[in-house]
């Protein structure tokens, strides 16, 4: 739970007056999932979104409209770009993992430039994070094709429903061939001769 003691410590929020802090906690006790992430935003304030994990505050946002796109990346390879619809204004733990709550395109419906753009930018962030074996970047693309680094997923889900099998499957790869370039990349790393 997300105490006012937990914001205190947060340096965004050090130096408001107490009332506002209060009043920030009690809100985010409204607003916890189970995951422990707290999302904070529709209006408080209105031009910002907070995401507090556990009272520690992990991604400041000003919202960007447009479309969500995702990458992964194999080895040092760029999968297709991805694109989600969510049911719901956020691609929140339902539909993340609820069948049907999202719609998820492989490949993308982009044009080639905002795609190849994409990709570079998930494999730049996949690099600079010094990240091995595969992730997954996600973006948002506004309408004048600018495109914003969500996040980067340095372990990213391989059921049916997730997101590296179904790029993979966009770029030819079937899941065994997926999860022994997987192993391959990771054996590779260790050293150990394969």
């Amino acid at each position: 739970m997300v105490t006012v003691q937990m914001l205190g410590e947060c340096d965004i929020f050090r130096g408001l007056p107490s009332a506002a802090v209060e009043g920030l906690a009690e809100l985010c006790r409204e607003h916890t999932y189970s995951s422990g992430y707290t999302i904070i935003g529709e209006g408080e304030p209105a031009d910002r979104l907070y995401v507090l994990v556990k009272g520690m505050v992990s991604l400041r946002l000003h919202p960007v409209e447009g479309r969500e796109l995702t990458v992964g990346i194999l080895g040092d390879q760029p999968l297709p770009v991805g694109e989600i619809i969510p049911c719901h204004e956020l691609f929140d733990y339902e539909c993340k993992y609820t069948p049907g709550m999202a719609e998820e395109i492989f490949p993308a419906p982009i044009d080639s430039g905002l795609a190849a753009r994409t990709q570079e930018a998930a494999l730049t962030a996949h690099r600079a994070l010094k990240l091995g074996g595969y992730s997954r970047i996600d973006f948002r693309a506004n309408a004048g094709g600018d495109i914003f680094c969500l996040e980067a997923n340095t372990l990213p889900g391989m059921t049916a429903n997730s997101l590296i099998p179904k790029a993979a499957a966009a770029a030819g790869m079937s899941f065994p061939d997926l999860c022994e370039a997987i192993c391959r990349l990771a054996l590779g790393a260790t050293g150990t001769k394969i």
